[in-house]
């Protein structure tokens, strides 16, 4: 009786460890793998031209555009934070913020999207 019990306890903590594992490493893959932060100026200069800048227009960690002129004409247009990501860092890749509350958190990652 006394080895039923240890070998059960023994196979329930087995069956812990190794679940817990599998769950750490699927929330590691399901984070994606870091590549860096979001150069908003690079994606604007890419995209409109050497003198594009980037302009925060929220309080937030929205509301960045891009700013250029085409023309003589000042024009501003959103940036698409996932197609930022996809053009400087070529791939499969999304963005992601850890701070919502200020536009400096925004990150590029690669791998499945959160």
């Amino acid at each position: 009786m006394t080895t039923a019990v240890l070998a059960l306890a023994f196979g329930y903590g087995a069956s812990w460890v190794a679940f817990n594992a599998s769950s750490t490493a699927s929330t590691d893959e399901a984070r994606g793998v870091l590549l860096g932060t979001l150069d908003f100026a690079a994606f604007c200069r890419d995209q409109h031209g050497e003198r594009a800048e980037a302009v925060h227009t929220r309080l937030d960690a929205y509301g960045w555009r891009c700013a250029f002129t085409v023309d003589g004409l000042y024009q501003m247009k959103e940036i698409d934070l996932d197609h930022a990501c996809d053009t400087l860092l070529s791939g499969d890749t999304y963005s992601n913020s850890s701070d919502l509350t200020s536009g400096t958190g925004w990150q590029c990652f690669r791998g499945p999207a959160p």
